[in-house]
């Protein structure tokens, strides 16, 4: 049976392929409209098959970890690392088969409009979708990141156990209220340069149950745009969450969210993160 530990870098992985799944959709959404160039319609198609195949072998791999004796597996060093080298490539290849196809859709749009006798061009569908395209090529590439980076961590021989926390988490206040200063120990982690955001990522211990908290605080680039997400994680993610892959932990969980940009409310929600706004 698989260690708490693994069961949960598993949750994580199953998140992210969650996640990715969703963001195939926009490309799905305009594979019906008619102004669509033949070509761009059969890359499209391509792309999409592709990448269900890619998600559905990628979800067979994590099964199997799920499954296997993780002692006898590890042990085996030379299997175990091209079973992990092995998920990494396909996971990541995603990345490349979502470029190709926003980068046609942006040039079939842009072609539409420049073909169209001046004041007589009107949107096609492809227009609604090109901000969540946009969207999600920031996202995808932190989903197959973390997937990998969590199917690696699958691998490694586990870490020795800390000492146990001095009350449990569910019970106590850092679940009911962010910390204040007085109640945290904070790591700096980094800062996430994705899109020029410049997100600085914490990891905050609280002084009360010893729970970790992996925190992003975005300032944006204008008034009330500053914003602040966090969510409880276990020793394990924290040693294989980088700045760039925060997001999509902070994705895949619940979190607290406050800040300027939600009117200095503080609330418990989940889903994707709103950075754009």
């Amino acid at each position: 049976m698989p260690t708490p530990d693994e069961t949960e870098l598993l949750a994580l992985i199953d998140g992210c392929l969650h996640r990715l799944a969703e963001q195939l959709e926009p490309i799905r959404g305009v594979l019906d409209d008619p102004v669509i160039d033949p070509k761009l319609r059969t890359l499209l198609v391509t792309a999409s098959a592709t990448a269900d195949w890619v998600l559905t072998t990628a979800r067979t791999m994590v099964g199997n970890q799920a499954v296997a004796d993780r002692r006898e597996h590890v042990a085996q060093t030379a299997a175990a690392d091209v079973d992990a080298n092995n998920f990494v490539g396909l996971i990541r290849s995603i990345d490349h088969l979502y470029d190709e196809a926003v980068a046609a859709v942006t040039a079939n749009e842009r072609d539409e409009r420049d073909r169209a006798p001046r004041g007589s061009y009107r949107p096609s569908q492809l227009w609604s979708v090109t901000l969540p395209l946009k969207d999600a090529t920031v996202r995808i590439p932190s989903y197959t990141q973390l997937a990998a980076d969590c199917f690696v961590r699958l691998h490694q021989p586990a870490t020795e156990s800390e000492a146990p926390q001095t009350s449990s988490p569910e019970d106590c206040v850092c679940r009911n209220r962010p910390l204040t200063y007085t109640e945290l120990d904070s790591h700096y982690l980094g800062t996430d340069h994705t899109d020029g955001r410049h997100g600085e990522v914490t990891i905050n211990q609280c002084h009360h149950c010893g729970q970790r908290w992996l925190r992003y605080y975005y300032e944006g680039w204008h008034s009330y745009a500053g914003r602040w997400f966090q969510t409880p994680v276990s020793p394990v993610i924290e040693q294989t969450v980088k700045p760039e892959t925060a997001t999509a932990v902070l994705d895949c969980r619940e979190y607290f969210c406050g800040g300027s940009h939600f009117s200095g409310k503080v609330r418990w929600t989940s889903g994707p993160v709103d950075l754009w706004g």
